[in-house]
């Protein structure tokens, strides 16, 4: 259980870097902001805890690599095209 533990609290530190809040891991856990203890779930809900975790990293690295491939056309970083770009703050 320890070791699970430890693995949840890795890929949450993996969440972090990727840009999620605390708030947004802590949904994904518990479905709700709120913290929870992980020393109260059972084996199986942990389980379930690395795998949703885990699932929603895959994703933020799906989207994140997507992204820089869809914007660059080239090895000198023209941009392609300016539909994928990413909204400057005068767009708002």
């Amino acid at each position: 259980m320890q070791h699970a533990i430890s693995h949840i609290e890795e890929l949450k530190k993996q969440l972090l870097n990727l840009g999620y809040f605390s708030y947004q891991i802590n949904n994904i856990i518990s479905g709700n902001d709120k913290a929870i203890n992980l020393t109260t779930l059972s084996s199986e809900q942990l389980s379930d805890v690395i795998e949703a975790l885990t699932n929603q990293i895959n994703f933020a690295k799906d989207c994140k690599n997507t992204f820089i491939c869809k914007n660059y056309s080239n090895s000198e970083g023209e941009r392609q095209d300016s539909i994928n770009q990413r909204p400057s703050s005068s767009n708002k």
